[in-house]
């Protein structure tokens, strides 16, 4: 599985993707994710927070997620979790295959929040970033799959590096 530069390389609609950092442009070489600890408080003295907006390409949220739904339909019909809202959406559905589950907004939208962090640390990698300065991603707040259809959009926090 490919992490971070080799992965865009490998991405014909990256080029579509803004990432936007204490309301200024940056580079994707300049940000990171948080792999130990993701959402958590910074102990470190003087961390500066900042707010980030990231765009991620459809194609590659819908690739990435193929198979993480797969297993987790597997896992939910062997097991499902009676107070999973996901759980019982796919049941009402008729468990339904993956390329229905990626084609269905509702579903579409809930497997993203769920895998959100999967993703975004396919697509900038772990540790600090490439390039300086940068910035490690800490939490996602919201995601937006609707304003623009051809990218993802993830708000959240960071820190400087």
């Amino acid at each position: 599985m490919e992490f971070g530069a080799a992965l865009r390389l490998r991405c014909p609609d990256s080029s579509r993707c803004s990432y936007i950092v204490n309301n200024g442009p940056r580079s994707p070489e300049n940000i990171s994710v948080r792999a130990m600890n993701f959402g958590q408080h910074w102990r470190t003295e003087n961390v500066v927070d900042v707010g980030y907006q990231i765009e991620l390409p459809m194609s590659f949220v819908r690739d990435g997620l193929a198979g993480l739904i797969a297993d987790y339909v597997e896992d939910a019909k062997e097991h499902p979790d009676p107070d999973s809202e996901l759980d019982r959406a796919l049941e009402v559905a008729g468990w339904p295959s993956v390329p229905s589950i990626l084609e269905t907004a509702a579903l579409l939208v809930r497997f993203t929040e769920l895998y959100g962090y999967d993703l975004i640390l396919r697509w900038f990698g772990d540790g600090e970033p490439q390039h300086q300065p940068g910035v490690v991603l800490n939490t996602i707040d919201t995601i937006d799959l609707v304003t623009h259809p051809e990218v993802v959009t993830f708000e959240g926090r960071a820190r400087e590096t």
